[in-house]
């Protein structure tokens, strides 16, 4: 009786060393990385930006954004497609996020402390794709970098140095 469990077993093996080939010929074989665009490229704050990625694997079930890298980066949201169809928000959910069913992520009214690295993940039976960008969001310039001059009606900026920086400057040049 021992014998013969010995000789299914030993039947089996070659079975199961052919499905972990497998299984790890498709998860290495699926991998893929994928680019993200942003438009508009160079956003401002106020500005809605929205991240798309360029090329979505067929088998896609389920998109996942993040704020940073995908490993330490903090989870935005994750949208399903079909057949199971939803959305999850992560805890980097602000409530300005918007994830459509294509994989792009929308933001609305950006601030600057939304610049960073973005991440997407997508996985499926067989796929694993990912894509990351970095995004830099401009701050508006407020009332107080420039002035009205009411001479002539032009904006003087007056973030640059002062009249008596530049004779210093230039004295200090002709000595």
């Amino acid at each position: 009786m021992g014998g013969s469990l010995g000789a299914k077993a030993s039947s089996l093996a070659p079975l199961l060393a052919a499905s972990l080939l497998s299984l790890c010929f498709m998860l290495t074989g699926g991998f893929k990385t994928t680019t993200i665009t942003a438009d508009p490229s160079k956003p401002l704050e106020g500005q809605s930006l929205s991240l798309t990625v360029s090329d979505i694997p067929n088998n896609t079930v389920s998109c996942r954004w993040f704020r940073g890298e995908i490993i330490h980066g903090k989870l935005i949201l994750i949208t399903y497609r079909p057949p199971i169809i939803g959305t999850t928000e992560g805890n980097s959910f602000t409530g300005r996020e918007v994830l459509k069913p294509d994989c792009s992520l929308h933001i609305r009214d950006l601030t600057v402390n939304d610049s960073g690295s973005y991440s997407v993940l997508m996985d499926g039976p067989g796929i694993y794709a990912e894509g990351k960008m970095d995004i830099v969001v401009a701050a508006l310039e407020t009332d107080n970098d420039s002035h009205h001059d009411t001479n002539n009606g032009t904006d003087v900026d007056t973030r640059g140095l002062s009249t008596s920086s530049i004779a210093g400057i230039v004295v200090g040049c002709t000595l």
